[in-house]
């Protein structure tokens, strides 16, 4: 006859051995993952650092471990295909380099200066061209200058005959004199304003520089003062200067 004790035993250690092998299965650490591969590298944090690819012991995976670069002459490089601290001629090539974020002209191009591939040392970009009827000037495109001579400054009025004209900008960005404003009788045009006294601004016949335009004294068509009468400007290539529009050097004294 069998022995029903002993087979009950036999199958409740079978059962505990069981339960206890799968217990220690599911305990198991996962299986971990690569993050880099053997022979991979970089330079960091501005090359103050470098970093590694290198297999872990415990978990049998490659991971990154990095290195400081500590010293005053040290910095990250990558010399050969590595990155690596280092100290030979490269690193001083390196701080001549440009500044991250700097910018500078090409032409009509703006560069700009990035972190070199793999932490090598920063670079210019390739040139970025300005848009139409921009210029880089200073690492930056801006408006072409105006080609035209500002006459006047701005906000600044003046008398042309018995009318008020104020120094404003034109299309082609140069400040002019524009849209003369007659001075309403009895006013008349002084310094500018539209006053009611008639005042003698100036003497007949003289003649005064107003920005590059020449104004003469004259009698007022509202009264019997006299006063600066439009400015009329000069040529290309003159300049005013004691009431005319001159060419050129001036003699100022005698042989």
């Amino acid at each position: 006859m069998l022995n029903h004790k002993r087979i009950v035993r036999t199958v409740w250690i079978g059962l505990t051995m069981s339960l206890s092998l799968s217990l220690v299965v599911s305990c198991a650490a996962p299986p971990c993952a690569n993050v880099c591969q053997d022979g991979q590298s970089a330079c960091i944090t501005g090359g103050k650092s470098a970093i590694v690819c290198a297999l872990n012991a415990k978990s049998g995976c490659w991971s990154w471990t990095s290195r400081s670069c500590e010293g005053e002459k040290n910095l990250c490089q990558v010399l050969d295909g590595k990155a690596q601290c280092s100290q030979d001629s490269n690193i001083d090539k390196c701080k001549s380099a440009c500044k991250v974020g700097s910018t500078q002209c090409s032409g009509n191009a703006v560069e700009t200066c990035v972190v070199g591939a793999n932490g090598a040392c920063p670079l210019w970009s390739s040139p970025k061209p300005c848009a139409t009827g921009q210029v880089c000037s200073n690492g930056f495109c801006t408006a072409n200058p105006p080609t035209c001579q500002s006459t006047c400054t701005s906000g600044t009025t003046r008398c042309a005959a018995n009318a008020v004209e104020t120094c404003q900008q034109g299309q082609n960005q140069c400040w002019t004199w524009q849209n003369p404003t007659p001075c309403p009788a009895p006013k008349i045009c002084q310094n500018g304003t539209c006053e009611l006294s008639c005042k003698n601004v100036c003497q007949m016949g003289d003649k005064q520089c107003s920005g590059n335009s020449v104004q003469t004294c004259q009698k007022s068509t509202q009264g019997n003062c006299t006063l600066w009468g439009a400015g009329v400007a000069c040529l290309s290539g003159q300049t005013c200067k004691n009431g005319t529009c001159q060419t050129g050097c001036q003699s100022t004294c005698q042989a």
